[in-house]
């Protein structure tokens, strides 16, 4: 199931004529692209994906694996996650995916506090390269917990209610919980053509450029040294504020 984690928004383009056509995926994220195509480059293949099944093909023994899509919690800049049900032959699994600010408090390292120091030295060393990273984790679900789930889950989307989304948030926020570390992702994040050259040139104008973005500070601040919003000798001064 390695490519369930990453596969929430992707979907499969294949001239079905073609038995020789590469498989091509489209996202409206780059992180989630990246992942598929590597999942691909090991083995496990997004086949396709419809509003309600996903199929991976294992490229080692050509198994084609069917899972059920029953519920996605989407990815906000509040949450920082986003997590999909699915159910395997009966049995059903929470796959969550995220902001390591957010996640490394719902996972489950085992019984080794050592297990997470690894992961946590990992993510910094990663950000500090400049690497989008993104933490997994997974949780098998009892048929009564999915079934609880489920009752109260559409009768929040079918209400009229005001506090409908925070309802839903509530609701997402409770099941994101005890998961099962899987791992982390690195990302390199491309700057555009020129995009260096063009801030410089701003700059060298007198323009104030400000960079806003959700990643780790380290990320941040190697990403803005690459694309010349920092110089040589400046005076950093660093802020962090908690989430309220």
């Amino acid at each position: 199931m390695t490519a369930l984690a990453v596969c929430h928004t992707v979907v499969c383009d294949k001239d079905p004529e073609d038995d020789n056509d590469e498989m091509s995926y489209q996202s409206s994220s780059p992180d989630e692209l990246a992942l598929v195509n590597a999942a691909k480059q090991i083995g496990f293949a997004l086949e396709s994906r419809s509003t309600d099944t996903i199929r991976v093909r294992n490229t080692i023994d050509g198994e084609l694996q069917e899972y059920k899509t029953l519920a996605e919690f989407p990815f906000d800049s509040d949450r920082k996650r986003m997590s999909m049900i699915i159910r395997d032959n009966g049995t059903y699994f929470l796959f969550s995916k995220g902001a390591d600010t957010v996640m490394i408090p719902r996972l489950k390292f085992g019984n080794s506090e050592e297990a997470q120091r690894r992961a946590e030295d990992t993510l910094n060393k990663f950000a500090c390269e400049g690497l989008r990273v993104l933490c997994f984790g997974v949780k098998k679900l009892e048929d009564s917990e999915y079934e609880d789930f489920r009752i109260k889950y559409e009768e929040i989307r079918s209400s009229k209610s005001k506090g409908k989304d925070e309802e839903l948030y509530k609701l997402y926020d409770k099941m994101e919980q005890d998961l099962k570390y899987i791992g982390i992702s690195a990302i390199e994040d491309k700057l555009q053509d020129n995009v260096g050259d063009t801030i410089a040139l701003l700059r060298s104008a007198n323009i104030n450029v400000w960079m806003l973005t959700g990643d780790k500070m380290e990320t941040a601040i190697e990403i803005a040294r690459s694309c010349n919003l920092f110089d040589i000798g400046m005076t950093e001064l660093l802020f962090s504020f908690s989430d309220m």
